[in-house]
């Protein structure tokens, strides 16, 4: 196979893999999930090719820490989008609020049949305590004793008793379906001002305000704050050395410095179809740099002298 049509054979693996590893998906209430970057099972999507550039580099993407797309838990319209695209935002931040008008609605006509349901049990109750004491009053010994009154008031009295007991447990029980609905209410009232699930960088933005939020309608993408990493593929016969904890430098595009950083993460298997596998490692990136993500590098396994030399400090 020629070896440009490798070289992009390899860039789209790396890209849809990388996508892949950071997709999220709800489930469930929940407003978001967090898709933190891994190595297992991407060697699968990887096709039959030569990952390796010029001088023994290995072709890599650039990923962040932590990807989610953030979706609303509830249906509703979207009332306001609180960030814009590039924002850095902190864990707890609002970034959307929808409409909760129509839940404001439906919480007032969940409480008030709350309210109906609590007068209920306590005609119950009161229909309840007065069975019971009629039983009582039947039973007294004095009248049993003298046969005062009709076995057939007798039995009635008890079945009054027994069917007003019964006519209570469905008054509770029709008490706590209201309180679970006015909580469950409440719930999405509170799921409608959607947060930051962790810091990070809004990268992209799906809906505008007016539009009809849902679980299955991402409304913004925010990647994470707490750091890069690359991932890259390697050729069986090219894996020794590369472990975790071993360093390795990351060139970009364009002109610079190389970026260092270590390995984290090497698959535990070889892809049958490809013969690669897939290493994740953490990138060392100098303060204030500009290292975008879903860039494509070239990464390069650093000696173990290379590494031990620069650990020692300079001697003052």
């Amino acid at each position: 196979m020629p070896r440009p049509l490798l070289a992009c054979l390899v860039l789209l693996t790396l890209l849809l893999g990388g996508a892949a590893t950071l997709r999220h998906a709800m489930t469930g209430p929940g407003q978001e999930a967090v898709a933190p970057a891994s190595t297992s099972g991407s060697a699968r999507a990887l096709p039959r090719a030569a990952e390796v550039g010029p001088g023994g580099d290995f072709l890599g993407v650039i990923i962040p820490s932590a990807s989610v797309e953030i979706v609303s838990r509830t249906e509703g319209q979207v009332e306001a989008i609180e960030v814009q695209v590039g924002a850095r935002v902190q864990v707890g931040a609002p970034l959307v609020r929808l409409d909760l008008h129509p839940l404001r609605k439906e919480l007032a006509i969940a409480q008030a049949a709350l309210q109906t349901a609590r007068a209920q049990e306590q005609l119950a109750q009161v229909a309840l305590s007065e069975a019971r004491d009629r039983t009582q009053r039947y039973a007294h010994p004095k009248l049993v004793s003298l046969q005062a009154m009709p076995e057939e008031e007798i039995a009635a009295a008890g079945f009054q008793e027994k069917s007003a007991a019964a006519r209570l447990q469905s008054a509770q029980a029709q008490v706590q379906e209201q309180v679970a609905r006015v909580e469950q209410i409440q719930q999405r009232i509170s799921d409608a001002v959607i947060k930051a699930p962790f810091d990070g960088v809004i990268a992209d933005r799906y809906l505008d305000p007016g539009a009809q939020a849902s679980p299955s309608r991402p409304i913004l993408r925010l990647l994470g704050a707490g750091g890069l990493r690359v991932r890259f593929a390697i050729p069986e016969d090219e894996l020794r050395g590369i472990v975790p904890g071993a360093p390795i430098q990351v060139r970009l595009p364009r002109e610079g410095p190389p970026l260092t950083g270590q390995v984290e993460n090497v698959s535990p298997e070889v892809d049958s179809a490809s013969r690669m596998i897939i290493a994740l490692a953490r990138l060392d990136v100098p303060p204030g740099a500009d290292v975008p993500a879903g860039i494509v590098v070239r990464v390069r396994l650093r000696p173990q002298g290379e590494r031990a030399a620069l650990a020692v400090p300079e001697t003052p």
